[in-house]
């Protein structure tokens, strides 16, 4: 390939290239578009018209990486910044349904009332002054759970797993604990479903 040959290349390739094409053009149809009838001392100038235009067109090249490779550098560097550590108290969202997988779930100061969570998995889970007023809770799985001060008035707990439960200081008036399992949980100063409070 030619110089001339890849200056037109070069020139196809990039639009900012035209006006140094149209000036060897110019050079080389004043000259004729056969060489070989050209007298060497003409054909020499030309050639050298086309390596000063050739060297402007490496000129701008390199310019042109240059500005690439730092636009690379100050992208490279944005993207590699040390990630940002997670919001605080950003909460969990949990599926409250009958029969939901709840072990270990933090639902302190819930909101609960009239909640569907029969059959639920709630083993261990933290229910620490929750308002569970009216919730039905047939055979749930509370086992370990923390209800300490949470409002379980009028819930029906009928047959669910209350072992070693804490439930000191909870609401439990009115509540049905027909069938309940409260081995081992603790009702200190629980008010029972009699009105009673615990010792």
């Amino acid at each position: 390939m030619t110089n001339e040959d890849s200056i037109w290349a070069r020139c196809r390739a990039n639009p900012a290239f035209l006006e140094l094409l149209e000036r060897a053009s110019a050079i080389r149809a004043k000259m004729g578009t056969d060489s070989s009838n050209m007298p060497s001392s003409v054909e020499s100038n030309l050639n050298d018209a086309l390596d000063h235009i050739y060297l402007q067109l490496r000129a701008i090249e390199e310019a042109e990486r240059d500005t690439t490779i730092g636009g690379y550098l100050e992208s490279n560097e944005a993207t590699t910044e040390p990630p940002r550590p997670p919001e605080p108290s950003q909460s969990i969202e949990y599926k409250i349904e009958p029969g939901a997988n709840l072990r270990s779930a933090d639902l302190r100061d819930a909101d609960l009332t009239d909640v569907k969570l029969s059959y639920a998995i709630l083993r261990t889970a933290n229910l620490s002054d929750a308002d569970l007023t009216r919730a039905d809770l047939t055979g749930a799985d509370l086992t370990g759970a923390d209800l300490r001060f949470a409002n379980l008035s009028d819930a029906n707990l009928e047959r669910a797993n209350l072992e070693h439960a804490d439930l000191r200081g909870a609401d439990l008036s009115g509540a049905n604990l027909r069938g309940a399992d409260l081995s081992g949980a603790n009702l200190t100063r629980a008010i029972m479903p009699d009105g009673s409070m615990h010792n």
